[in-house]
């Protein structure tokens, strides 16, 4: 089932029109899919940790020029959304009984509020760098702080309604966005913009993050979850040899009915390689190298 056509305007959904064909689905995860229940937990975290050393003296060296202070959040942003381009399995998501893939690398970001917590979605940040993407983030938490602004639209409409009707309201849209391919509008883009939510715990005075669990959204496209916890000194193994690095831990939530542990080791490994070597994934210098390369020709 789909939606095409919204107002006066055809808007096409995030997804591909033709679902996944499940000849190619393995059947383990066709298992998991086939008899989850509501009670039924389908998830897998794998946990590990990043060496952010490299990462922090990266980080030093642009905001020096950068119109704006550039976080890890924003190099945990491309990992992820570079990640979700490489490993198409990850890019997906469950509409009914069938899975769909993305037709963007989107992503989804909590932003803390006066009024709670709002959701803002990355579009195609594979094509943006670490300075567009701190841009963007900064905007969409100003906007976040009005009431009225499309962020929160949602929550907005939920209050305006009477309290025996709140419940109910919630189930419905999330039943909508479940069974049915919608397209990205400001009151649903956390329901179906994005399969990743992506979390940055690295805020001051942060505990360190040795063990984290994230819940299972009832969205059934919000299927992987990315926690990057704050960076702190400690032992670690660089080139057979023992130092005193700056690691943080990282911790990975994904859905069996669309990933097997394999496929979730290599998404996680090339998160991890990316926020190692971040200077290696950086936009603005490759875009700096071909004109290089352009010039020379």
């Amino acid at each position: 089932m789909r939606l095409t056509v919204i107002g006066p305007a055809m808007i096409p959904a995030p997804v591909h029109s033709r679902p996944v064909d499940q000849r190619q689905i393995p059947f383990l995860n066709l298992c998991y899919d086939y008899t989850a229940g509501n009670t039924t937990d389908t998830t897998m975290v794998w946990g590990s940790q990043v060496d952010m050393t490299l990462l922090r003296e990266f980080l030093a060296e642009i905001n020096a020029t950068s119109r704006v202070i550039i976080s890890p959040l924003s190099i945990l942003a491309r990992a992820v959304t570079l990640a979700l381009k490489k490993h198409d399995v990850a890019n997906s998501r469950l509409i009914g009984s069938q899975t769909y893939r993305f037709r963007e690398q989107n992503i989804l970001l909590p932003v803390q509020t006066p009024h709670g917590t709002a959701l803002t979605l990355l579009r195609r940040v594979d094509d943006t760098g670490y300075e567009g993407i701190a841009e963007q983030v900064r905007n969409d938490a100003l906007r976040a702080q009005d009431p009225t602004s499309d962020l929160n639209r949602g929550a907005r409409f939920n209050r305006m309604l009477p309290t025996f009707l709140r419940r109910p309201s919630v189930r419905l849209f999330l039943w909508i966005a479940n069974h049915f391919k919608l397209p990205i509008l400001p009151i649903n883009q956390h329901m179906v913009g994005a399969p990743v939510m992506i979390n940055y715990f690295g805020f001051p005075c942060a505990a360190p993050l040795v063990s984290y669990k994230p819940s299972r959204f009832a969205s059934r496209a919000l299927l992987i979850n990315v926690t990057l916890g704050p960076a702190h000194p400690q032992p670690f193994v660089v080139d057979n040899a023992v130092q005193i690095r700056s690691v943080a831990g990282l911790f990975v939530r994904a859905d069996h009915r669309t990933m097997d542990a394999r496929q979730l080791s290599d998404f996680v490994a090339t998160i991890v390689e990316i926020l190692s070597n971040p200077q290696e994934h950086d936009l603005a210098a490759e875009r700096n190298e071909a004109t290089v390369a352009n010039a020379v020709l």
